[in-house]
């Protein structure tokens, strides 16, 4: 089937089969992120539980798929979540089409022998974990992953094919590795575009080509047991090699949406300083890349000052820092308006509910440009059904007490 002949989403089909309220959050959301005269590159969806976020998020699939059809090549659709499993039932339910070949969960590792499948779709379905395609350090990976650089190594570096063998086969017994390189051989082909982009990558880095030839001479052809330093050594060595093999696959995956399902797992991701996040960075600052977050719970809606461990307070604004993609002005005028929030609300007898509502518009202001929630209570008649008033027993303060307010009073 070539690019042309596949079929177009059914943006109508697929809303027809949402509830209002996973309409309305599609709408506004493709809104913020097509249409709008500064639309947004990146956006959450914080519904609540049980409310079908996976569902809106394949509403905004139809609907930005039928919006780029005409616009661009290839539409490629990158899910992040945290296991294969998930990755591989939650892919099927975003998939629009009525075609199942579309899709592919698989490693950025592997994209040199599974990119070939995609090149000839108009529009494909990818799926990732960080553990797999994105924390590659000092991991050797399966050994499939290894026949690719053992592969792409022999031809570009044109190495002893024994020794090559040898340090690249890992855990796997030298016999079943070279088993595994004639299966592979008659059943893979790697792609030549990922090929030459691995090889610039490559030969922009000369100490891992002296690296590898320490290593082999430690290792040789012969040894069958690799153990101690010369093993973590070989092994770091070989993370080093797929992080650059995911590299250079991953640019060309030309992701235009970018889906990370319960993105609180693994929010190091969105961490610019976390070394972890480089691959990822890659993926979110893609050319016209648009990033769709979602999680019932984005951070941790209150913590305690004996919980160090946890700070609601930072998670919230790392959180939006990546959505308003560094806007500092915009962040400081958000601080601004939860620390005056704050105030109003500690002195609301004084303050009066003028100052409340204003800083409360400025908040939501700017929150609603990068995020949307829908909790269970907004269509019930009761807003306050999940509210109960409670007596307190106690009638007197202790040092106590004041721990908490103390905490707060002093980071906001």
């Amino acid at each position: 089937m070539s690019l042309d002949d596949q079929e177009r989403p059914r943006v109508a089909e697929v809303m027809s089969g949402l509830k209002d309220f996973q309409q309305d959050t599609v709408e506004y959301a493709f809104r913020r992120l097509y249409l709008d005269p500064e639309p947004a590159s990146r956006f959450l969806i914080a519904d609540e539980v049980g409310l079908g976020k996976t569902l809106v998020a394949r509403g905004l699939i139809a609907k930005a798929g039928d919006h780029l059809w005409d616009r661009v090549k290839r539409i490629d659709v990158l899910y992040i979540c945290s296991n294969l499993e998930i990755a591989r039932q939650n892919i099927d339910r975003l998939n629009i089409t009525s075609d199942r070949q579309f899709q592919l969960a698989s490693r950025a590792t592997l994209l040199p022998i599974t990119l070939q499948q995609l090149k000839t779709n108009k529009l494909n379905f990818v799926s990732f974990t960080p553990g797999t395609s994105l924390q590659l350090d000092a991991s050797r990976g399966m050994a499939k992953e290894r026949w690719v650089l053992y592969r792409l190594l022999m031809k570009h570096w044109r190495l002893h094919e024994p020794t090559c063998r040898n340090v690249l086969r890992g855990g796997v017994q030298r016999g079943n590795f070279r088993k595994l390189i004639y299966q592979c051989d008659q059943t893979e082909t790697i792609d030549k575009d990922l090929a030459r982009a691995f090889y610039r990558e490559l030969d922009a880095n000369p100490d891992l080509k002296a690296e590898y030839r320490r290593i082999a001479g430690q290792i040789g052809y012969k040894r069958k047991h690799v153990l101690g330093e010369m093993r973590a050594e070989r092994d770091a060595w070989i993370g080093k090699m797929r992080k650059l093999l995911a590299r250079s696959s991953l640019s060309a995956l030309e992701p235009d949406i970018v889906i990370m399902d319960e993105f609180q797992r693994f929010k190091y991701l969105l961490d610019e300083n976390d070394p972890v996040a480089l691959l990822a960075r890659q993926v979110f600052d893609f050319k016209n890349v648009k990033v769709l977050l979602l999680s019932a719970t984005p951070y941790k809606m209150y913590s305690l000052a004996w919980e160090p461990q946890d700070d609601h307070y930072q998670d919230f604004y790392n959180t939006s820092r990546f959505l308003l993609r560094g806007d500092e002005a915009a962040l400081a005028e958000l601080r601004q308006g939860v620390s005056a929030f704050r105030d109003a609300y500690l002195r609301a007898a004084a303050a009066g509910a003028t100052s409340m509502d204003s800083a409360k518009a400025q908040i939501e202001g700017i929150l609603r440009r990068i995020m949307v929630r829908t909790e269970r209570l907004a269509s019930t008649a009761d807003r306050n059904g999940m509210l109960r008033e409670e007596p307190l027993a106690q009638d007197s303060l202790t040092p106590h007490d004041f721990r908490a307010f103390r905490h707060f009073d002093r980071i906001a």
